[in-house]
């Protein structure tokens, strides 16, 4: 065991609230301590955040928002990955590192809703796909192979890829349909609509196919079958089928 800082979640939306007016941050002042034993070491933590934020500081031009969330993601997994368990399964843990740690990605990765109003689901943990930082640490998850992760930006312009096919529904949770799904809309560059299709279909399967039992080459067998079956439904239309 050990101890762990979190934050509640209204402290945490009342934080980021405040750090968007400017306020100085208090973020430590407001954590609580949870478990027993030796306290949790971010230090590692700290050292794989401080290459990409300087990256991000120094690049001279804005970066593609979706492969740089996927380098960060990259970047911090293998610290991440080694932290208690008791620690990745609290919901405050996640809270506190979304605003000691990685407010500087969250402002300028949301700038757009922050700027209407919407702060708590980028911070209160509720929502995996969206809170910050577990977002990046279930990404990476889902494409970590034998220690690397570039199947995590490989991918330009990919917003609508990584949020409503791979991190909103089922295929974020298993790794190897993950890939199998890159490595296919790498390969196809589907259009969004036909990409969405696709997914969906994907989604059905689910109901009757337990697919976190199918390996890699089943799992790109199975999309490139569903996606012969579009092509099928959309020649036969075309010919008023």
């Amino acid at each position: 065991m050990s101890r762990y800082p979190t934050l509640g979640r209204g402290v945490a939306v009342s934080l980021a609230a405040a750090l968007l007016e400017g306020a100085p941050p208090t973020v430590e002042d407001k954590s609580e301590w949870r478990g027993t034993g030796p306290d949790i070491d971010l230090r590692p933590l700290d050292v794989a955040i401080d290459g990409p934020r300087e990256a991000l500081k120094a690049a001279k031009r804005k970066p593609d928002a979706e492969v740089f969330e996927g380098r960060l993601a990259a970047a911090i997994h293998p610290s991440l990955a080694t932290m208690p368990p008791e620690a990745l399964e609290d919901e405050g843990f996640w809270r506190y590192l979304a605003l000691s740690r990685f407010w500087w990605f969250i402002s300028w990765r949301e700038a757009a809703p922050l700027g209407r109003g919407n702060v708590s689901v980028y911070v209160d943990a509720r929502q995996p796909a969206e809170s910050i930082p577990l977002r990046l640490f279930v990404r990476a998850q889902a494409v970590e192979h034998a220690g690397g992760y570039e199947r995590g930006f490989l991918l330009s312009k990919s917003a609508d890829f990584w949020r409503s096919h791979v991190l909103r529904v089922k295929t974020g949770t298993c790794p190897a349909l993950t890939k199998a799904l890159v490595d296919f809309q790498k390969q196809r560059q589907l259009p969004a609509g036909e990409l969405r299709e696709l997914a969906k279909l994907l989604n059905r399967t689910w109901s009757n196919i337990v697919l976190h039992t199918y390996s890699y080459e089943e799992l790109t067998e199975l999309l490139s079958e569903l996606h012969g079956e579009m092509a099928e439904r959309a020649g036969a239309h075309d010919d008023g089928g």
